[in-house]
């Protein structure tokens, strides 16, 4: 929150510059929803805006307030908890969402919802 009231603060100060940096905010986190699930990284969205890789990710925090590989991988876990949810395998899930490692999804999962995958299997259902 700090550094969103520091960021308005300087923006007051600049605010060409300030628009121009949230419209490309908005742009980045627009462009990566539409991205989540492809082989995406910070680089090739860097390369896809002709921006460095420290832009991109300034930019997506400001816009955001998190990174833009933690964004992408929490919007990922969040989509395949609803398909396990659903009644989908875990497998099919960790793939369909953009996961090349079932072992790395697993950890992650774990992680961020504080159980398995299978835990959560048919919850919905």
């Amino acid at each position: 929150r700090l550094l969103l009231f520091l960021t308005t603060l300087n923006g007051m100060y600049q605010p060409e510059k300030a628009t121009v940096a949230r419209g490309l905010g908005s742009e980045l986190v627009t462009y990566v929803n539409e991205h989540l699930f492809d082989d995406i990284t910070v680089q090739t969205v860097a390369d896809d805006f002709y921006r460095s890789r420290s832009q991109v990710e300034r930019i997506f925090r400001q816009a955001t307030g998190s990174s833009l590989w933690k964004y992408v991988t929490l919007k990922r876990l969040m989509a395949a908890r609803a398909m396990i949810q659903r009644g989908e395998s875990a497998a099919n899930a960790c793939e369909v969402c953009g996961f090349s490692d079932y072992s790395a999804f697993y950890r992650l999962y774990r992680a961020q919802f504080g159980h398995a995958p299978r835990e959560d299997s048919g919850t919905l259902a």
